[in-house]
C-alpha cells in the first residue's frame, strides 16, 4: 500500500491548494470583521438629531420664509370692483388710469429704475427723467414721486413692508 510518486504529488497538489483557498478566506473574513467594528463604532459615536448641514439649511429656509410672510400687500382698489372690467348700465370704463408703475428696479449703484406706463407703452425711468410732460422727482423701493404742472403725484407700488431698502 505503498503510494506512487504520482498520487503523492496529487495529494500535495490538493493539500496546498486547500490551505491557500483557506488562509484566502481567513484574509477576507479578517477585512470584513475589521471593516464591521469600523462601521458598529460609527454607529455607537453618531448623535442622533445633529446633523449641523441639515439643521443650517432648515434655519435659512426658515428666515426666508419669515421675511417672505412680512411683506403684505396694499390693494389700491376694491378686487370685486366689476366695474373695472366690463361697463353696467350706462356707467362707461374711462376710469383707466393714462399713468401708473407697474414695478420698481433696485439695481447695484442705488439708483432705483422704475418701470412707468404711458398710455399702454412701457418707459425705464430714473430720478429726474422727464415723461408724458413731467418730472420723475424720487424713486424708492415702494413709491414713485412724479411731478406735472407743479402737481406732484405719488405712485405706490402696492407693497406696505419690505426688506430692499
Amino acid at each position: 500500500n505503498i503510494m506512487n510518486l504520482r498520487d503523492k504529488f496529487f495529494w500535495n497538489i490538493a493539500i496546498l491548494v486547500c490551505v491557500v483557498a483557506l488562509l484566502w478566506n481567513l484574509w477576507h473574513l479578517y477585512n470584513m470583521s475589521s471593516e464591521t467594528r469600523k462601521n458598529i463604532s460609527k454607529f455607537e459615536n453618531e448623535q442622533v438629531g445633529t446633523d449641523v448641514d441639515l439643521e443650517n439649511k432648515v434655519s435659512k429656509l426658515e428666515n426666508i420664509y419669515l421675511e417672505r410672510d412680512a411683506i403684505q400687500f396694499i390693494m389700491a382698489e376694491n378686487p370685486v370692483d366689476l366695474t373695472r372690467v366690463m361697463s353696467a348700465g350706462g356707467s362707461s370704463n374711462k376710469r383707466r388710469k393714462s399713468i401708473y408703475v407697474s414695478g420698481i428696479i433696485n439695481r447695484a449703484n442705488d439708483s432705483p429704475m422704475a418701470l412707468m406706463n404711458v398710455k399702454d407703452k412701457t418707459y425705464n425711468v430714473v430720478k429726474g427723467d422727464s415723461i408724458a410732460g413731467g418730472v420723475i422727482v424720487n424713486i424708492t423701493a415702494t413709491e414713485v414721486t412724479f411731478e406735472k404742472n407743479n402737481k406732484i403725484s405719488t405712485f405706490d407700488l402696492g407693497v406696505k413692508s419690505n426688506n430692499f431698502e
